[in-house]
């Protein structure tokens, strides 16, 4: 238990409440869609893409297996540098971009909706800021306020990112006629059931995130694996390490790993993997194994009744409940969260490094670049001269 006056609860208290968060938001979050999106144009949209900066991007990732099984559209996700200057211009309408930005100020993210805007595509802000600059650059707006309890590494702004992309695919979906009233209708009810799935395992995945904590705490370097929609954890999982503790902490794709982690001159690295019940089960299991055998540091996220996994683990934190693997990443990135919430806590670190940084240099470094608006202002892909075909 991390103590109320201590600068690291608003971050853990975001983790702990994030099953009430969901209770209690959902229908307000599925009434925002349903009032904003309008019916026709997703029935006309051919191609989706999700793009934003750093947890903004993850959340994309997360959902776009949701986003392609309830829509039946091609989705693309791309962080907002390569969607912006790379994806969008290839892009033709009837399409539309989701412009993801918690703070709605992101320079990358609003140029990219400001490019898709030019290239006559449809766009959507999703933000948790109402008014920001994201949400006056796009056509439609997905913004709902969120009460934040201090600067923190984003928690609950990463799951309502997520609960509107995953509300959005459901309504594109049954606009299409692809998902029925009811199959919506159960869709939401899934998505509502994993706050108490969450709940149920609550205290059990603090305490084991508190004693990995423990045994960890000396480390300065970790790694985080997973495959399919959770890939998205593990890089989220090590973005909350690396903003809450500083330390050198790297999300990588599952069968990545096998082909480059495995050569690493130091076995014994703290990884956490993550892996639910899903696509990529045998996968994980056989390089668990790889892994084990390599004498990494194993800690694993699975479901609480997979002893195959379990067996491999050092530490386990198993997930108390299912639902599709489409919706599992709202359940496995808490683990990762509560473990940078205690690492921070036990070794008195506090959140985006306190020494200057992003106050002095570097600050801006997000918000202030340069916003290009024309497509016109990028350079060709190719070097023809007048002469060239």
């Amino acid at each position: 238990m991390i103590p109320t006056d201590d600068p690291r609860w608003p971050m853990y208290d975001e983790v702990l409440q994030r099953p009430a968060f969901i209770r209690e938001h959902l229908d307000d979050l599925d009434d925002l869609v349903r009032a904003t999106l309008p019916r026709q144009a997703c029935r006309r949209w051919t191609q989706v893409l999700l793009t934003g900066c750093g947890d903004s991007y993850y959340a994309g990732l997360a959902c776009e297996l949701a986003f392609e099984t309830c829509t039946g559209l091609p989705v693309d996700v791309q962080p907002s540098l390569q969607g912006g200057r790379y994806a969008i211009p290839s892009m033709t309408p009837p399409a539309v971009v989701f412009g993801i930005s918690h703070s709605g100020q992101v320079s990358r993210t609003i140029e990219a909706v400001a490019f898709a805007q030019a290239r006559g595509l449809d766009t959507v802000a999703v933000s948790g800021t109402p008014g920001s600059p994201i949400t006056r650059e796009a056509a439609q707006v997905l913004a709902h306020t969120l009460q934040a309890g201090g600067r923190t590494p984003g928690v609950r702004s990463y799951t309502q990112a997520q609960l509107l992309l995953i509300l959005s695919a459901i309504y594109i979906g049954e606009c299409r006629g692809v998902l029925d009233r009811g199959q919506a209708t159960a869709l939401k009810e899934e998505l509502r059931r994993t706050a108490d799935i969450l709940e149920a395992g609550l205290h059990e995945t603090d305490s084991a995130a508190r004693a990995l904590a423990e045994e960890w705490r000396e480390a300065n370097q970790f790694i985080a694996v997973s495959g399919g929609p959770n890939y998205a954890n593990a890089l989220f999982s090590a973005a909350k390490l690396v903003e809450a503790c500083g330390v050198n902490a790297l999300g990588q794709e599952l069968e990545e790993w096998a082909h480059i982690q495995f050569f690493l001159q130091s076995s014994h690295l703290p990884t956490l993997v993550i892996a639910p019940p899903g696509r990529c089960s045998n996968r994980a299991l056989e390089l668990v194994e790889v892994m084990r055998g390599l004498g990494c540091l194993l800690a694993i996220v699975g479901a609480a009744d997979d002893p195959g996994l379990m067996r491999h683990a050092h530490h386990y934190f198993g997930i108390r409940g299912t639902v599709g693997e489409a919706f599992s990443p709202l359940l496995t990135s808490m683990p990762g969260e509560l473990l940078a919430c205690h690492l921070a806590h036990l070794t008195g670190e506090r959140f985006f490094r306190a020494d200057g940084r992003g106050v002095g240099v570097g600050r801006g470094r997000i918000t202030s670049s340069l916003i290009m608006r024309s497509l016109q202002e990028l350079a060709p892909p190719f070097a023809l001269g007048d002469g060239d075909p």
